[in-house]
């Protein structure tokens, strides 16, 4: 009879622990759960660019346009819409520590290919005349660290607000054949601007661990330079530098992992 007790002491013991787990919510993972975010961002965008260029003599010039990429690479004309490799780590009480990095390169050549009708024989072969050239090479580098707040506003909606500056380094090379004095036969561009980075966005969970992100991308300029080397035949190189700012500002998707 005692063993009987113990025994039907134990499975009631069993049977109430069981329940009691069984009543108790499964654990749910949440944004604020996270460590270490990982993402590519400005992958679809739209932006607004414009940028100035001014010298001590008072000359000032002013470029201006709208990029709209889809999964596409950033141009040297806004290289602020490049897309980019983040990394951003958990502090706690929702605060975030990280940056961004990008690079883009792109390199060319050309060739073109026309009668030559010098010849007045028209029984004679009509010979090619042949071009070859390098296109523009362009290459840019993208640094952007950041900090920021993450305010979960739902279970699968949160607010990420980040703050930053970033540093973009520009060039661009167009060679050309020429045997005109005032017309070089190399022009190479170096940009290199410092902005600060506002980037409000929402982030949509769409499963544990992966989200997709919404929101403006505003890039300020605050300062920067702008300087052009030319060779020009029979003469040597000369160089133009400027001060110069460029700013951005529209939407950008991107997506990223958490862990």
């Amino acid at each position: 009879m005692e063993r009987l007790g113990w025994s039907l002491g134990f499975a009631v013991a069993m049977s109430s622990g069981l329940a009691h787990a069984q009543a108790q919510p499964s654990p749910t993972w949440k944004m604020t759960d996270a460590h270490v975010i990982v993402g590519v961002e400005r992958l679809p965008s739209v932006l607004y660019w414009r940028s100035t260029r001014h010298n001590a003599f008072g000359d000032r010039g002013t470029r201006k346009g709208t990029n709209v990429s889809l999964l596409g690479a950033g141009g040297a004309s806004n290289p602020f819409s490049s897309p980019r490799l983040a990394v951003d780590a958990m502090l706690g009480a929702h605060f975030t520590l990280g940056g961004a990095l990008g690079y883009y390169s792109g390199v060319g050549d050309e060739t073109i290919e026309f009668p030559d009708k010098s010849s007045s024989d028209p029984n004679s072969p009509t010979p090619l005349q042949k071009f070859a050239g390098d296109l523009p090479s362009t290459r840019i580098f993208v640094v952007a660290p950041r900090f920021g707040y993450l305010w979960p506003a739902t279970g699968r909606l949160s607010l990420w607000a980040r703050a930053g500056i970033t540093y973009v380094s520009a060039r661009t090379k167009v060679e050309t054949e020429s045997y005109v004095s005032a017309v070089p036969t190399a022009v190479t561009e170096k940009l290199s601007f410092l902005d600060l980075t506002l980037e409000p966005e929402l982030v949509f969970a769409l499963a544990p661990h992966v989200a997709l992100t919404l929101g403006a991308a505003l890039d300020l300029g605050l300062t920067g330079s702008a300087k052009r080397d030319f060779v020009y035949p029979g003469l040597g190189p000369s160089s133009d530098e400027r001060d110069a700012s460029a700013s951005s500002f529209g939407a950008a998707f991107g997506m990223v992992a958490i862990f």
